[in-house]
């Protein structure tokens, strides 16, 4: 039975890096490829305009504004990146989702899962306490390390004000990407360095690949150095990734039950368990354990779960 339901946490965590909406990293280097014509650069920086006001109402300083703001160029490929996605541009066809074998191929291979062994055997001892002090087991805090940056081997060079500035002014998710720049102004307002704030096109950073919001509200010191540090200290991004476990759990089971209510329960556990393996299967690889059941049970659950968190 402990057996069970700890791969129902390996499982269920993990899943997160599956469904993101923001899919996977992509090499910053493209960033800068492509120019954006006089017409967007013109009306970004209008748009900057209002934001500014708006910023300052949600408390970002004055000081971080005209610091940050005065350097943003509009970044036609993270719109570009960002139409590519599952569901595509607004008016234009949907983009297919990737199958399953491709996928599967690519994000568990035998490279990454003796990265993770590696990653594993480094921090047992910062896995053990956080697994003492927050009860999610080591094993999920481990995996999704390994599923969303390769157990901090690739974290994504995008400059993260920009990318989310050029997002929110292109329209098609703006309050989600505002509320984002917001949060990473807000990071910059706590002394958090520019320089750090480096990710994927859509804003994920450091070692758990959070979004700005998500470190507000998640980000653990796990060290007790007075920092939480999720860009180059393993032991405060697994105590994070502890946090992000237990609410992204929580969600998971409320939505579980609302779905049951609204469509019926057959429909609902179709709905909940689509797509759960391949994170399931880096888990289990990483420690050593067997797929099982209640491993893509609980994966599904926190598929849905992690919308909400």
């Amino acid at each position: 039975m402990q057996s069970a339901i700890r791969m129902w946490g390996v499982a269920a965590t993990l899943a997160i890096a599956m469904l993101s909406p923001f899919g996977a990293l992509d090499g910053g280097s493209l960033a800068g490829a492509q120019e954006a014509s006089s017409g967007d650069e013109a009306a970004f920086q209008s748009y900057l305009v209002g934001f500014r006001s708006r910023a300052l109402a949600r408390g970002v300083s004055e000081r971080t504004l005209d610091q940050v703001l005065p350097t943003l160029s509009f970044n036609p490929r993270v719109i570009e990146l960002d139409q590519a996605q599952p569901g595509g541009p607004v008016n234009g066809p949907a983009s297919a989702s990737p199958n399953f074998a491709p996928y599967r191929a690519k994000h568990v291979g035998p490279d990454l899962i003796a990265r993770g062994r590696a990653a594993y055997a480094a921090q047992r001892s910062n896995l053990r306490r956080v697994e003492a002090e927050t009860g999610v087991p080591e094993s999920i805090m481990v995996a999704i390390w390994g599923q969303e940056t390769n157990y901090g081997g690739y974290t994504g060079d995008f400059d993260l004000p920009r990318s989310l500035a050029s997002l929110a002014y292109e329209g098609r998710r703006r309050e989600l990407f505002e509320s984002e720049l917001i949060a990473t102004l807000q990071l910059i307002d706590r002394g958090i360095p520019r320089s750090q704030l480096k990710g994927s096109w859509a804003g994920a950073t450091g070692y758990p690949q959070f979004m700005p919001s998500a470190y507000l509200r998640l980000a653990r010191d796990g060290d007790g150095d007075g920092r939480a540090d999720i860009w180059t200290d393993p032991a405060d991004a697994l105590a994070s990734i502890a946090i992000l476990g237990i609410v992204c759990t929580a969600a998971a089971f409320l939505m579980f039950a609302a779905l049951i209510e609204e469509i019926g329960p057959v429909r609902a556990t179709i709905i909940t368990y689509v797509n759960p393996a391949v994170a399931a299967l880096l888990g289990v690889a990483v420690l050593g354990e067997t797929f099982s059941v209640p491993t893509a049970v609980g994966f599904g659950l926190v598929i849905v779960g992690s919308t909400l968190a």
